[in-house]
Order: C-alpha cells, then sequence, then structure tokens
C-alpha cells in the first residue's frame, strides 16, 4: 500500500476547528507526505512549510506571531530545519531532529530555546489568584484576578534519548512573574491517561 498526500494553499485558520483555546488564526501552509512499504516499518517522506502565521488564544499566551516553519521527513529523521516564532517581546525556536520508524518517533535530539534578552509573555489559567469574600462579590474585580499568573520566563530545554528512556534536561529562568501555588483548581494541570502528551512526560526522565 501505498500513500501520497499533498497540500497546498492550507490556511492556519482551520486551528480554530482544531484547538478549543485558540481565538483566531493566519498564515499560509503547503505540504506533502509520501508512505510506501518499507522492511520492518513503512518508509514515510514528507514536507511541511508554514509562512508568517499568527494565532491568538484564550490561555497561555495572548499572541504568537512571526511563526514561519520547515520541518521534513526523509531517511527515517523528522527534521525541524527552522521552527521560529515571538510571544510579547521575546522570541521562540525549536530545531534538532526526532528519529522515526515510519511515522512513529522512536528517539529525540530536539531544543527548544527562547532567544534573546526578553522572555515569552505567558499566563497560566490553572493558578489563577482567588478573588476571596470581598473581592468577589464585585464582578469586575474578581474577573481581573484571573489573569493574574502571568511571567516572562527565559528557558534552554533539550530533549534527548530513546522513546521511553528520553530524557528533558536544561534551564528556566522566571523574571517579572506572579502565581500562587497550589494550584486553586483541584487536578488543574491533570492531562488525563492515554494521549500521546501525557506519555511523553510520563516515560520522560526529568534531569
Amino acid at each position: 500500500l501505498t500513500l501520497n498526500l499533498l497540500l497546498t494553499d492550507g490556511n492556519l485558520a482551520l486551528l480554530k476547528d482544531l484547538w478549543p483555546d485558540c481565538r483566531s488564526a493566519k498564515g499560509l501552509f503547503h505540504g506533502s507526505l509520501d508512505v510506501s512499504p518499507g522492511q520492518g516499518a513503512p518508509r514515510a517522506r514528507g514536507e511541511f512549510v508554514l509562512e508568517d502565521g499568527w494565532v491568538t488564544a484564550h490561555s497561555y499566551f495572548e499572541r504568537l506571531s512571526d511563526l514561519n516553519a520547515v520541518v521534513t521527513l526523509a531517511g527515517g529523521k523528522l527534521l525541524f530545519e527552522s521552527l521560529t516564532g515571538r510571544i510579547g517581546r521575546g522570541g521562540v525556536s525549536v530545531s534538532g531532529e526526532v528519529a522515526m520508524r515510519g511515522l512513529v518517533p522512536v528517539g529525540y535530539n530536539v531544543v527548544a530555546q527562547t532567544l534573546g534578552r526578553a522572555g515569552i509573555d505567558i499566563r497560566v489559567p490553572q493558578l489563577s489568584v482567588p478573588a476571596g469574600p470581598f473581592v468577589s462579590r464585585i464582578p469586575f474585580l474578581g474577573k481581573s484576578l484571573q489573569g493574574v499568573s502571568q511571567g516572562q520566563p527565559r528557558f534552554t530545554l533539550r530533549v534527548t534519548g530513546p522513546q521511553g528512556q528520553h530524557r528533558v534536561e536544561g534551564e528556566v529562568v522566571l523574571e517579572d512573574t506572579q502565581f500562587p501555588y497550589p494550584a486553586s483548581q483541584p487536578g488543574a494541570f491533570s492531562l488525563g491517561r492515554g494521549g500521546p502528551l501525557a506519555d511523553f512526560i510520563d516515560d520522560a526522565w526529568w534531569d
């Protein structure tokens, strides 16, 4: 069985239908994917290119702009040739490669980092500040406190090693940051069970 997919004139606006936290999105992308029989696993080859995209969200960040990506899949490797964006005054990039067996990741050598001296502007709704008995009686004050948990982190994070034994290591610097801890919402950071992200985090060795 051979599969050939060609994507032209894609619009990032479809993200609003796929991600509930997305308020709006725009940007053009194109790509291709070819899958053919291989020895032990399918052979896969393709690319994805996104140009000048932006996304606004209800949570975690207000606006991700200047989003550009060139990602290729060939020779059993998913290669981040270029993946950059800007959140607030700070930039962020992802580089490196993921070893693949067909379309399944089997190993990592990936770095995510902020660019320049400014951190990226983030908001964490799960760490919203409780309004308290007095302020909760004043609706507009209670709502304003829900967005107080925020910061401008700078970071360098690296993921290396085989899937299931991969190591996450790096450094995070927090500036102008404020949030209460523990989370004011029980189970706020639960990722559920069985999902790819939950499995990736559960299997990681955090250094």
